[in-house]
């Protein structure tokens, strides 16, 4: 069985909007699953939207991000950065998740089945792919120096309700870096989303612009007295006060306002 965690969609995954929150279902068939990917990948998603429609899907297998685009899906493992924002289809998407193929749609009756493309020569060649990816990575790894670019977190994960909130009303807000191409914010939000954001800034216009947006799920930990935002398990956001927060040496000052204003 599978789970998953929605952001910005409808329960039924029918309509996407800034005002559907985080929900999350529970022991989720592998058929359900591609019945979702299917009604996900027909989604009308606008890509100026000031929100990210995605959802989160853990399986055996694990941990898997998926938002879309221009009626295509993009699946990341959240647990290697290497494979990040991979254009799938919904029954690829599937196959990657479970490492189960999709079942054969009901044919007409007395028609013959015929044997998918996508089944025939898609599922092999994904096979061949992993298990290559699979040897690469292991290779990747036995050569990457002891400081690799994502290394694991064992950053302790702080599971008491009340302290969570308590963090989250002190830090749920919008940080930015400064005045200056290629800069960033970071919005962490109530619920464990948070998203990262690349604007330029315009001195004709006094105006900024934004390049690229990310969200994903992020978690609160603590370790030596200390406070961390860790987003899909690898990206450390360090919460230094209510005003400031680290991510990658680059310090983000709390600004007003929120985000959307931003860009106005």
């Amino acid at each position: 069985m599978n789970k998953l965690i929605s952001q910005h969609i409808s329960n039924d995954f029918t309509e996407v909007a800034e005002n559907f929150g985080r929900n999350e279902i529970k022991n989720v068939a592998n058929t359900e699953l591609l019945d979702y990917l299917e009604r996900f990948a027909e989604l009308s998603i606008d890509p100026n939207a000031d929100y990210t429609p995605n959802f989160k899907v853990s399986s055996p297998r694990g941990v898997f991000s998926i938002e879309a685009g221009e009626d295509k899906i993009y699946l990341s493992d959240t647990n290697d950065p290497n494979l990040s924002s991979i254009e799938t289809t919904p029954d690829e998407a599937l196959f990657i998740i479970t490492g189960l193929a999709a079942e054969p749609k009901d044919q007409t009756s007395g028609q013959t089945p015929k044997q998918s493309f996508t089944k025939k020569f898609l599922y092999p060649c994904l096979v061949l792919i992993i298990v290559a990816g699979t040897v690469a990575a292991i290779g990747h790894k036995l050569l990457t120096p002891a400081n690799p670019l994502f290394p694991p977190v064992t950053i302790p994960l702080i599971k008491d309700g009340n302290q969570v909130a308590d963090l989250e009303n002190q830090y749920a807000g919008t940080y930015f870096t400064g005045r200056k191409e290629g800069d960033r914010l970071i919005t962490i939000s109530n619920g464990g989303m948070v998203d990262f954001f690349e604007v330029n800034f315009s001195p004709d216009e006094q105006k900024h612009t934004l390049v690229k947006r990310a969200s994903r799920n992020y978690v609160f930990g603590s370790e030596g007295g200390g406070f961390f935002a860790i987003a899909d398990k690898v990206h450390v956001i360090t919460l230094l006060n209510p005003d400031v927060i680290e991510y990658y040496e680059g310090r983000y000052n709390r600004i007003p306002g929120k985000v959307e204003s931003f860009f106005e």
